[in-house]
């Protein structure tokens, strides 16, 4: 890649033009930021100025100036992928910031919180590319340079580069370095880009004993499918009573509360500087009720278009978790190993009402909820089949399964987010059976029935 320098004079320049100020031109980290991730590879924190180390878990966040996509080299996608510009060797995730004092609004079981544009509070919303957690390594080069056919190209002699990499950009990814001993920056980066725009972030207030929201403890991967999966109901169903496509709306990464466990989430405005699309929600229709108090209450009751074909008899018989007939589409295809709208649905239930404990009372009399124990009985009949074991029938219709090798095996197959340690206390009410030796979740089961 070269520099060309506009409204050139037969190429007769001098480097004055590019010192002080001007040179910084042709950095491509200037805009760096601090990224701080957790063990697991999930963005915590993004701090406003680089400090210039990569320390634990902070890496540089680089806010790229240019970029080319054109035979990308060293991505972590397929072999077939390596020169398809078409394609998206490393996925990125969408990361909420927070900004100054929002205005919070309580709603239900829920609490909103609204970020506008004013100076008092913003949203900003990042996209973030970090290659997988392998982040793109490679050097910055502080470049020198000369006047060549009107154009400013990089006069570097102790980076040699190999035949392929046909240009001279200011980070070079180290598998393009061959030859030279250089010591300036040599470390790892994220890519991103970020955008202030309208965004509502959604806590739930109370949670009843009897369930486990913690996305750290027991149920944590279905925690987190429950979540997004109100989410992306959330976002189809605003999208249809708005009239828009449901990807104007934007779902950021789930962050988890540091004392509960219980994450949250935020949907935002894809647009920059806001659409009023989220904000719709806080508005208040003519009943006096807030227009998202008035979407749950259409959707928990199966009142919603969008709704009323997932409660479908076709849609119920077929589809245990997702499907493309509900929620999973194009623009949300790295979450469709996760999402359930049983549990969606039951997650928005628990956002108007503190008191619903997804049939732990062995209440289900709930559309998402009413197929509960078939959808046991099928996952255990299948567990028992693969893994040699009996389906024992116990009261309510409720099954335990029974190993017929091991050490007298007994298992049982609940519901995602029941509490284990509420569960074992009630065993009894349940099963009628105090030698339950272990406890399945019926969201892993589904997606890996052979996990002993």
């Amino acid at each position: 890649m070269s520099y060309r320098a506009e409204g050139a004079n037969n190429g007769l320049y001098s480097m004055d033009r590019f010192e002080n100020n001007n040179f910084n031109k042709f950095d491509a980290l200037e805009y760096s930021f601090g990224l701080e991730i957790d063990d697991n590879g999930n963005i915590t924190t993004i701090s406003n100025n680089w400090q210039n180390q990569n320390q634990g878990n902070v890496k540089r966040l680089v806010i790229p100036k240019a970029f080319r996509t054109l035979k990308i080299k060293n991505n972590t996608g397929a072999k077939s992928e390596n020169s398809d510009v078409k394609s998206s060797f490393s996925s990125s995730s969408i990361f909420a910031k927070e900004e100054g004092n929002a205005k919070t609004t309580t709603i239900a079981n829920c609490k909103l919180t609204h970020f506008g544009l004013e100076d008092r509070s913003k949203g900003e919303v990042w996209h973030i590319n970090t290659n997988n957690n392998k982040f793109f390594k490679g050097r910055s080069i502080y470049q020198n340079f000369q006047i060549d056919q009107n154009e400013w190209v990089n006069n570097e002699p102790n980076i040699q580069l190999d035949d392929n990499a046909v240009f001279y950009p200011n980070f070079i990814l180290d598998k393009h370095i061959i030859a030279g001993n250089y010591q300036a920056f040599n470390g790892e980066i994220a890519l991103g880009v970020k955008k202030t725009t309208e965004m509502i972030k959604i806590e739930i207030k109370k949670v009843q004993s009897e369930l486990c929201l913690n996305a750290r403890g027991e149920n944590k991967i279905a925690v987190k499918a429950a979540f997004y999966s109100a989410a992306f109901i959330i976002q189809r169903t605003l999208a249809h009573d708005l009239d828009i496509h449901p990807n104007e709306i934007e779902i950021s990464e789930l962050k988890i509360n540091q004392q509960t466990g219980i994450p949250y989430l935020y949907i935002s405005d894809k647009l920059p500087n806001g659409a009023g699309f989220v904000s719709y929600l806080l508005q208040t229709n003519q009943e006096g009720k807030s227009n998202f108090e008035d979407l749950l209450t259409k959707v928990v009751n199966g009142e919603h278009p969008f709704i009323q074909s997932i409660l479908s008899e076709s849609h119920l018989n077929e589809c245990k978790t997702s499907c493309q007939k509900c929620l999973n589409a194009y623009d949300n295809a790295g979450y469709h190993h996760v999402l359930d709208w049983r549990l969606g649905i039951g997650l928005l239930r628990l956002m108007l009402d503190e008191n619903f404990v997804f049939g732990f009372n062995s209440d289900i009399n709930f559309p998402e909820l009413q197929d509960l124990p078939k959808l046991i009985l099928d996952a255990s009949f299948t567990f028992a089949k693969i893994n040699q074991g009996d389906v024992i029938e116990v009261a309510g219709g409720l099954t335990y399964i029974q190993l017929r090798t091991g050490f007298n095996q007994k298992i049982f197959i609940k519901h995602p987010l029941w509490s284990n340690n509420a569960f074992n206390a009630n065993r009894n009410a349940f099963l009628q059976e105090t030698n339950i030796n272990e406890f399945k979740n019926l969201f892993e089961v589904l997606r890996k029935p052979t996990s002993v």
